[in-house]
């Protein structure tokens, strides 16, 4: 860590998978005063860290309490730190592990080349350039930067819409995660948890008995609900799944993407209503094919999950920007 000028080394701190601290660190170089270490938790004057939901043993790599949600990691102690796996997985608040893996960086590529596809046009190239990914998550984007990118460009109503909804969602405080998936894959255990709390919110039990064991979640299970493609709330924002072996409509795997993670994420992560998230994704849909120039005809929703509450009266409609 170093001061607001860069200039000065203030902290310096080397850790085993585990947490526990090399012992190689600078003896020359620290703040006592600043006790939030390893992955940013503050640490006790125990030893141990605050997790929020419990409280993490470094030295030995174990809770010091059991995971309140020890049910979904059945095959794994309740007392073990990122399911024995800290190389792959972080534990972010000591009650479910996030796949630092399962969600790759190439899920983040793909996405961006879906979106590159939809922008694929000649003129967005500057624009293209700031819709970058630095491994797994999109670069931010300078609304001065795409001010000068669109400099002197002519953009339709729908173009503009298209870039807002995709700038807005890369800078928003909401994390929108999408991992892409072949028929037979296990979805990620972030994606697992996610996809089970969102099914015993909408029906009590659903998501245990569905899925008794969120880090072993067959992606065939969601394309059989959801088709191509799904997304639900997650913690920090949305998650996405797209199912790149299902079998699929005309759609492009761009539409797709779109319709998850912009379509139906950006109302999922503002805990909208079924309708309204439904609808949106529709929308999103129908402003891709206009974008792109598809020859596939615009969707009413009524052949969408949910029936009338995907249906649209006007397809040139907008979805939300933000």
């Amino acid at each position: 860590m170093k001061e607001v000028s860069g200039m000065e080394i203030i902290e310096e701190n080397n850790y085993y998978p585990f947490g526990l601290k090399h012992g190689t660190d600078n003896p020359n170089v620290g703040n006592r005063a600043y006790q939030y270490k390893y992955n940013g938790k503050e640490l006790q004057e125990t030893g141990m860290y605050d997790y929020h939901a419990r409280h993490y043993m470094p030295d030995i790599g174990r809770w010091i309490s059991q995971d309140p949600l020890s049910e979904e990691y059945r095959r794994w102690s309740p007392y073990n730190y990122a399911v024995d796996n800290p190389i792959r997985f972080i534990d972010p608040d000591g009650m479910s592990v996030q796949d630092i893996i399962g969600v790759t960086k190439q899920d983040a590529q793909k996405f961006k080349a879906d979106v590159h596809k939809v922008l694929s046009d000649s003129k967005f190239s500057g624009v293209r350039a700031l819709l970058d990914v630095k491994g797994k998550s999109f670069n931010k984007v300078d609304s001065g930067a795409l001010s000068s990118a669109l400099s002197g460009v002519t953009v339709s109503k729908d173009e503009q819409a298209y870039i807002d909804i995709v700038v807005n969602a890369i800078n928003d405080t909401k994390v929108h995660t999408v991992e892409y998936l072949s028929m037979g894959d296990t979805v990620s255990s972030a994606g697992g948890t996610a996809f089970k709390n969102h099914l015993n919110k909408a029906a009590a039990g659903t998501g245990d008995v569905l899925v008794p064991d969120a880090s072993n979640l067959s992606v065939d299970l969601i394309n059989g609900l959801g088709g191509e493609g799904m997304n639900f709330p997650s913690a920090k924002g949305s998650h996405s799944i797209i199912v790149e072996t299902a079998s699929t409509t005309p759609e492009s795997r761009a539409e797709t993407s779109s319709h998850e993670v912009l379509g139906h994420g950006v109302p999922s992560a503002k805990g909208a209503s079924t309708a309204v998230n439904n609808t949106n994704a529709i929308r999103m849909s129908n402003l891709v094919r206009r974008v792109t120039g598809s020859t596939q005809p615009a969707r009413d929703g009524m052949d969408h999950a949910g029936g009338k509450e995907g249906q649209i009266k006007n397809p040139q409609d907008l979805p939300m920007t933000r």
